[in-house]
């Protein structure tokens, strides 16, 4: 079978990979913490909120868009991590969703690539270059990507970098010039759409359950470790509830006349800490009180938080900024 050639092929590439040694551990885990969501929400905080606040919606934009594909083609073709196949593979990392195409490798490119393109100097183009192929190797070695999961990141990444840097300012002009209901209108049915979407592969695998053998095989490497849900609905609440927000916020802030991100070091460092601790307490204080769990309460509360979150990020830490003088408008 093709696939299990593909597979086992990609077996022993990790094999190789891991063959290294362990003292390439430590930089793995720090490469591969460069590629995570949260990673990514961070530095587009500080971008947005103290550099770029254009180049901040574009990394937002791409973050919510990337992943909610990557998750589509997780759900559409249910494969597995290198560890769930292949017992003689040493899970350096843990991961519950499906593994094909791999979200590191292509997050990296989207978003690492775009701040590239951003950019001026080959130097720092290098960097940025170097950064992306650390990230996507670093899934290799820690036994959760197999190496066709990072090549199609690579592509999808590739292929959304460009789409969205080719069309992201006209679309942005073109929607600034409606109405502010309509704005939020538009971000309203694009979250339901980016949700809708991503269910369609739970539609066409209904009934699918995880193989034996893969749960042999987790259960070998993580001893006492939780089998993996891949086909849980939480990561597309969670991206829906953050585009709603991430829309309505933009809507709402250039109602106002938008803001400018200039000002001294010191006003732009003073915009992080109230910013962050009212971030931190919407994400975490939200999660730490409310329903948790895969109830339908549990995720309609989940995707309040998130909206919740993008709304403060777009819109209501702004707004903070230049009530406190920290900011100004742009009109």
């Amino acid at each position: 079978m093709l696939m299990e050639y593909i597979w086992n092929t990609g077996i022993e590439v990790t094999l190789l990979a891991q063959g290294a040694g362990e003292w390439l551990l430590p930089l793995m885990q720090t490469a591969s913490l460069l590629g995570t969501e949260g990673f990514y929400l961070v530095f587009l905080i500080i971008i947005y909120w103290c550099i770029d606040p254009r180049a901040g919606r574009l990394l937002g934009f791409m973050l919510l868009l990337s992943d909610s594909v990557n998750t589509f083609l997780k759900l559409l073709f249910h494969h597995p991590r290198p560890y769930w196949y292949s017992s003689r593979v040493a899970a350096l990392g843990i991961e519950n969703s499906f593994g094909l195409p791999s979200g590191h490798a292509q997050h990296s490119v989207t978003m690492w690539g775009t701040l590239a393109l951003l950019c001026s100097g080959r130097k720092l183009r290098a960097a940025l270059i170097i950064i992306i192929i650390l990230i996507s190797f670093s899934r290799i070695y820690l036994g959760v990507h197999f190496v066709t999961d990072v090549l199609l990141g690579w592509i999808t990444g590739t292929a959304l970098l460009f789409a969205v840097n080719r069309f992201f300012t006209a679309a942005s002009v073109m929607a600034g010039r409606w109405k502010m209901s309509s704005q939020l209108l538009l971000a309203f049915l694009a979250a339901a759409a980016l949700a809708g979407i991503q269910t369609i592969p739970l539609l066409l695998h209904t009934g699918w359950i995880l193989p034996g053998e893969w749960m042999s095989n987790i259960a070998a490497a993580i001893p006492g470790a939780e089998m993996p849900d891949p086909r849980r609905i939480s990561g597309i609440v969670s991206v829906s509830g953050a585009a709603l927000g991430y829309g309505a916020g933009l809507a709402l802030l250039f109602k106002t006349g938008g803001f400018h991100a200039a000002g001294s070091a010191k006003q732009r460092c003073a915009r992080l800490i109230p910013g962050l601790i009212i971030t931190v307490a919407i994400y975490a204080g939200l999660k730490a009180v409310l329903p948790q769990g895969d109830s339908l309460c549990a995720e309609g509360f989940r995707y309040l938080r998130y909206a919740l979150t993008g709304l403060w990020i777009t819109w209501g830490a702004p707004e903070m900024f230049i009530r406190l003088g920290l900011a100004r408008r742009v009109r």
